[in-house]
């Protein structure tokens, strides 16, 4: 899809496990242009995804590093 294969296989009626997932963004220079729409468009799927129980951190960085925890039904960070 979209230049990209993935493949998702799960049992039919398989509850949703929570998950604690980690990302580590690059928002450098390096990444201007189509590696960085890329990225944008990739997180705005998987957050989709989560569950209102999942916990999701992320670092971000660039020259500078930033770390943000939150439990995606909390909104806390």
């Amino acid at each position: 899809m979209n230049g990209y294969f993935v493949h998702f296989f799960a049992p039919p009626k398989l509850k949703p496990l929570q998950k604690h997932v980690v990302f580590v963004l690059d928002v450098s220079g390096s990444m201007a242009g189509r590696k960085i729409a890329q990225l944008k468009e990739a997180m705005v799927e998987i957050l989709n995804d989560l569950n209102s129980n999942d916990y999701l951190n992320m670092i971000i960085f660039s020259t500078d590093v930033t770390v943000s925890k939150r439990l995606i039904g909390e909104g806390e960070c």
